[in-house]
Order: structure tokens, then sequence, then C-alpha cells
């Protein structure tokens, strides 16, 4: 992951995967930012999606460049189940709580 970090880093594994993922401070809106980066021990994993969904309906998706990083910004606090695919790869976080108190 490049650039400067504050808030919160929660790392996952699962299979041949490794994500990092950061969630930012909340900006004035009470809106948050994450990014992080997915690599795999795989060869030509390279670029796919991300999505963010939330069981009242609210969704985020972006891209993830040839590096596994990923960008998304405005995303509301709450609870998501986070999916990312790679090629015919998919990961999950069932469970991804984003923008708690702890990340400003």
């Amino acid at each position: 992951m490049r650039g400067g970090a504050s808030g919160v880093v929660s790392e996952y594994e699962a299979g041949p995967f490794t994500l990092l993922v950061h969630v930012g401070p909340e900006d004035r809106r009470s809106r948050v930012t994450v990014h992080g980066q997915l690599s795999s021990r795989l060869a030509g994993s390279g670029a796919g999606t991300m999505a963010l969904s939330a069981a009242d309906g609210r969704a985020y998706v972006c891209d993830i460049d040839q590096f596994g990083e990923f960008h998304l910004e405005g995303v509301a606090p709450g609870r998501y189940r986070a999916l990312w695919w790679l090629q015919e790869n998919v990961v999950e976080v069932a469970d991804l709580e984003i923008g708690d108190h702890d990340t400003g």
C-alpha cells in the first residue's frame, strides 16, 4: 500500500490471498475512505473488482488495479459484505465493519 496511513488497518488471509484494508478518518460528512491491497501467491492474479454491500441496500464498487490496489471514497460507516474478484478467484469478508469511532 502506498502513501501515509492514519485510521485503522486490518489484515485478512484467505487461501493464497493476503488482504490489507485501510479505513481512513471520517470527513465532514461522516464518510470514510477505504483502500488497500489484495496480494496473492498465485501467478497472474492481476486486476479485478471490489464491492461492498450493506443489508440496507448501500453498495460501493471499484476497480482493483494490476498491483492489487483498490480505493473507495465517501463510504458511509456500517457493516458490509466485502467481495474481491480477481479472474476466477473470489475473496469474501462476510462481516466487515467500516468507519467505527476508532478511525479518526
